[in-house]
């Protein structure tokens, strides 16, 4: 797969966010000995939760991917299994270290009714990591989390279930007073139930329960609530008039609690009081006789003074205005409040700011009670205003403190462009959850969204642009990239990990080159009709789970939605082509391509493991390079639109079953549908003129194959390993068979090949280790065709065939005879090496040569005939022949290769015609069975070791032809006891004689010593033999050093 420069920026950028997002969290397990290299194992992504939550699968056919970073070479097993069923297999099981590990967890459909699980160990050095893998029970309610904690303060809990079934949820009747379905859950995925918690007034930590049941199946969530120690005032402030009275004072508590008075003199506990335990007590406060306010605290607390609660108890002063609450803080939305006064005088009030502040005049409230309305503030900022009560020189003031407005869900129009950042303050952006723009935006305006959406931090951002329109200035907005008119700009929102989700504007037509590249948390884009084109990689790794693709797209840029979420697709029939690996590695389950595209880019939709439903329109005419491979369906219809499908198209799509090829497809690429394991059935339409290279290569479901008559190619390893392929049908329309074709199928028994086959390759039939009948019809039969096919037994060679390359039968372990029809002219080296069950072989009679190695090893082979028309012998050509026991060498053998019948160790007849000129060099070496040995009168030469180690030879021959014997010729002839050299003989070299230990007698008649390179007799040799030369030659011999013999007679004293 081809990986871009700008992909693998993206994915180190990615990456170092990753990184720098985990901070110094637990992510990251370390475990390091004194002296160890430390050792770590990083999950990357989704795989956080994995390692911390374990997996769970729903009950069907699954897989998830486990990525991580790791700095040792990794393996993962499977610890335990409950029940000792594998329904659990993880691929790979090991790796080396690397900062982008990957293994994939796959289940099988889980048929029982209970859960099951098992725990993943994966190991990196000395340190281990546990995931725990559950798997529901079919037709399950899965809960993505089943228990909760939540603060006494209460709050509001998403409980996620996915379920295959209809389900109800009940609550506990023990907890339905503390836990509440919530009623306004509105952007909430339907599947998602939020359930408010009241807070606790309990001491002691409470657990409710929420039961999702269908019929008998039940699945429950336990929540649990902080309890605390509670001591509550029902009013802690008390404002007495200068007159005093008695105040009475109601608690909350759920323990016994202490009282601490304060040291006035005036403040007094009531006769009313009753036992602490009543919670209800009474105090007495004296007059006032002073012009002072004064005012005394009354602590309540348990014994360990950890939980406390404080009674504010303030009396005015003779003639005063009292006010029970001098300070209201308000919300931006404004609201009404109410003054309560105690006052024995008359007063007037003012109001510092009356645009905001107003009064509302009641009837039927008593007069000390005064209400206020205050106004929502829409301005930015917050706000204080004062209302002041006189009485005299008494005065009082209130002060109201208002909220600036919510930041949360914010509509805003910018009127000029580049004006957002003002109409936003900086501080605020992060507080921003919804934000619907209209208005003109320019690079400044973008820029300002990208650092909002950028912010890391809780909560995520929504944006609504559909009213705003792209417009060139400003500042530029990422890098060196300024705003273009109607289009969102490469890398606008490059990296946005906090986007959510965009309404794109409606003006736009074009959405950039890495747009939304890299914000991984987008899940929903919505792209308004106009848009025409959908740059490279706008929404790669983007967590999209669905998006609508209008009409007017026409484009659709390479990696455009690669490692999304998306479970389905449309591509409409406005796209004429999509862009490589548009869609790659993306969980999609259903694509659909609408009419009017004509070619689906390279690698556009590789990787989508789940895609289990294609529909290809027939304005297709091109499925391009790797397109579907390593997809999940088991099925696809290609149209007869279609003319080329390129390399890999369906490479690796294991769960596919089969297929049809159209007779309109006249380009088939390399590897297409390699590795389809589960691929039972090709159709070939008729029309189909190639089966390109490595087509069908170990498609291990294969079982047979029928070509159509239109079918003149199949190519280099079209069907190699296909194990499971017993049968083929090849045409008499094939004119070429590619090397390695059907290579390693195991299991095919039969073939024939026809005659109309011109060109047939190498290799074509090797390794079909089940192949026991061939019938050859082409004119050439290739080297290495039937190598190592062990169990064939039987070879048709039509006359038809005039020529078979080496090594062509080598390794047929099982042939046990073979015909050579006479056209057949040349027969290569080793054709037949390592037959050794061949015990019969008929050459043809036009042969001229015997091919090195050519019956090397057939051990079962006793006699062979060589034509008469055969003129050379090559090296080795009988080596190893074991049990051959006769061979008659024909006249017109003018070359004699090295070593032909080396070991041929039962040979005992060996017939060499008149006419041969040379015994080639080690001939018959250690043919220890040859007794005897008549060399014809033409023979001039006798070679280098031609008879070394013929350890039984006695009796041999020279003939007055020979001039020259070679070096070691008769080397180990221990059964010889006498040679006679004739007097033709020029040169002997060395060590002719060497180990032929019972060698008594040399007749010399050459009335000079032979000359030669080296000594050709043994100083031992020279000692024991006796050396018979012409008469009157002895003192000629007794001076030459090779020849100078202790005992040295003249053959007249024989």
């Amino acid at each position: 797969m081809k990986i871009y420069c700008f992909l693998s920026l993206f994915i180190l950028v990615t990456a170092s966010m990753i990184f720098t997002a985990c901070g110094n969290d637990d992510l990251v397990e370390k475990k390091r000995g004194d002296d160890e290299k430390e050792v770590t194992i990083t999950p990357l992504g989704d795989s956080q939760e994995y390692f911390d939550k374990g997996i769970t699968f729903v009950s069907e056919i699954d897989s998830k991917d486990v990525e991580f970073a790791c700095t040792a070479d990794w393996k993962v097993t499977i610890a335990n299994i409950v029940g000792g069923e594998h329904w659990c297999t993880i691929s790979p099981q090991s790796g080396k270290a690397g900062d982008n590990n990957i293994f994939t967890v796959i289940t099988s459909e889980n048929v029982g009714y209970d859960d099951r699980s098992v725990v993943l160990e994966l190991e990196a050095g000395n340190l281990k990591k546990n995931i725990v893998i559950t798997q529901k029970q079919k037709d399950a309610i899965l809960l993505t989390n089943d228990k909760f904690e939540v603060d006494k303060k209460g709050g509001k809990i998403d409980v996620e279930v996915k379920a295959n079934i209809d389900y109800i949820f009940e609550i506990d009747e023990l907890a339905k007073n503390w836990i509440k379905q919530s009623t306004k859950t509105r952007a909430l995925n339907t599947h998602i139930l939020s359930f408010d918690i009241s807070k606790s007034e309990e001491a002691e930590k409470r657990e409710g329960k929420i039961y999702f049941k269908s019929g008998n199946k039940i699945e429950v969530v336990h929540i649990y609530q902080a309890g605390e120690n509670v001591l509550l005032l029902t009013e802690d402030e008390y404002s007495v008039s200068d007159k005093g009275e008695i105040i009475k004072v109601e608690l909350k508590s759920n323990f016994d609690f202490e009282v601490q008075m304060p040291s006035v003199n005036w403040l007094h506990t009531a006769d009313k009081t009753r036992a602490i335990s009543s919670h209800t007590l009474y105090y007495t406060i004296d007059a006032n006789d002073t012009y002072d306010i004064r005012e005394a605290t009354i602590v309540y607390s348990n014994k360990e003074k950890t939980v406390k609660n404080t009674l504010h108890i303030r009396q005015a002063q003779k003639d005063a205005i009292i006010i029970s609450n001098k300070r209201y803080d308000l919300e931006s939305e404004g609201g009404t409040i109410a003054i309560k006064l105690n006052t024995n005088t008359q007063y007037q009030f003012t109001i510092s700011d009356q645009s905001w502040i107003q009064q509302i005049k009641t009837r039927a409230l008593i007069e000390d009670i005064l209400y206020f309305q205050i106004s929502k503030n829409e301005s930015k900022l917050a706000r204080t205003g004062t209302i002041t009560f006189k009485s005299g020189d008494i005065s009082e003031a209130v002060t109201i403190v208002q909220n600036r407005k919510s930041m949360e869900d914010l509509t805003l129009h910018v009127a000029k462009a580049g004006t957002l950042p003002d109409l936003i303050p900086s501080d605020q952006i992060s507080e921003i959850r919804k934000l619907k723009l209209s208005g003109n935006l320019n690079g400044t305006d973008i820029k300002y969204l990208n650092e909002m959406a950028s912010i890391v931090g809780p909560g995520g951002l929504s944006l609504d642009l559909s009213e705003t329109n792209i417009v060139e200035g400003g500042l530029p907005y990422y890098n060196n990239y300024y705003n273009i008119k109607n289009k969102i700009g490469d890398f606008s929102f490059f990296g946005c990990l906090r986007l959510n989700s965009i309404i794109l504007p409606k003006s736009i037509i074009e959405i950039g080159e890495n747009a939304f590249a890299a914000s991984t948390n987008l899940i929903s884009v919505t792209i308004p009709d106009g848009v025409k084109k959908i740059g490279a990689s706008a929404f790669i790794s983007c967590r999209l789970g669905s998006i609508v693709i209008p009409n007017s797209v026409t484009e659709i840029g390479e990696y455009a939605f690669s490692g999304s979420k998306l479970g389905s697709i449309v591509i409409p029939n406005s796209v004429t082509e999509i862009g490589e690996y548009a869609f790659s590695g993306s969980n999609l389950i259903s694509l659909t391509i609408l009419d009017g595209m004509t070619k689906i880019g390279k690698n556009s939709f590789s990787g989508c493991k789940r895609l289990v439903s294609v529909s290809i329109p027939n304005s297709v005419t091109e499925i391009g390079e790797g397109a579907f491979s390593l997809c999940g369906f088991n099925s696809i219809t290609i149209p007869n639109s279609v003319k080329k499908i390129g390399n890999s198209a369906f490479i690796l799509c294991s769960k596919l079953t089969s297929i049809i090829i159209p007779n309109s497809v006249t380009e088939m690429g390399r590897f297409i549908f390699q590795n389809c394991d589960n691929l039972t059935s090709i159709t070939f339409s008729d029309g189909i003129k190639r089966i390109g290279n490595e087509t069908f290569s170990d498609c291990d479901g294969l079982t047979s194959i029928t070509f159509p008559n239109s079918v003149i190619e199949i190519g280099e390893k079209a069907f190699e390993s296909c194990d499971n392929l017993t049968s083929i049908n090849i045409p008499n329309s094939v004119k070429k068979i590619g090397n390695e074709a059907f290579r390693g199928c195991n299991s095919l028994k039969s073939i024939t090949i026809p005659n109309s086959v011109t060109e047939l390759g190498e290799w074509v039939f090797a390794d079909c280790i089940s192949l026991s009948s061939a019938t050859v019809a082409c004119s050439t039969i290739e080297s290495f065709t039937f190598d190592d096919c062990s169990n064939l037994t039987s070879i048709t060679i039509l006359d038809s065939v005039t020529k078979i390359e080496g090594y062509a039968f080598s390794g047929c372990t099982n042939l046990t005879s073979i015909t050579i029809p006479n056209n057949v002219t040349y027969i290569g080296g080793s054709t037949f090496e390592g037959c050794n069950k061949l015990v019969s072989i008929t050459l043809s009679n036009n042969i001229t040569d015997i091919g090195f190695s050519i019956f090397k090893d057939c051990n079962s082979l006793t006699s062979v005939i060589i034509p008469n028309s055969v003129t050379s012998i090559y090296d080795e050509a009988f080596l190893g022949c074991n049990n051959l026991i006769s061979i008659t060498i024909p006249s017109h053998v003018a070359h004699w290769g090295g070593n032909v019948f080396l070991n041929c160790s039962k040979l005992t007849s060996v017939t060499i015609s008149n006419g041969v000129k040379k015994i080639g060099d080690g001939a018959f070496e250690g043919c220890v069975s040859l007794t005897s040995i008549t060399i014809p009168n033409s023979v001039t030469t006798i070679g280098e070791e031609a008879f070394s180690n013929c350890t039984n030879l006695t009796s041999i021959t020279l003939p007055n032809s020979i001039t020259s014997i070679g070096r070691f010729a008769f080397w180990g002839c221990n059964g010889l006891t006498s040679i006679v050299i004739p007097n033709s003989v020029k040169n002997i070299d060395d060590w002719v004689f060497k180990e032929c230990r019972n060698l008594k007698e040399i007749y010399s008649y050459n009335t000079s010593p032979s000359e030669g390179i080296g000594t050709p007799f043994t100083d031992e040799l020279k000692k024991e033999c006796i050396l018979y030369v012409p008469k009157g030659c002895i003192d000629i011999y007794r001076k030459n050093e090779n020849w100078n013999f202790i005992n040295i007679r003249e053959m007249s004293d024989i």
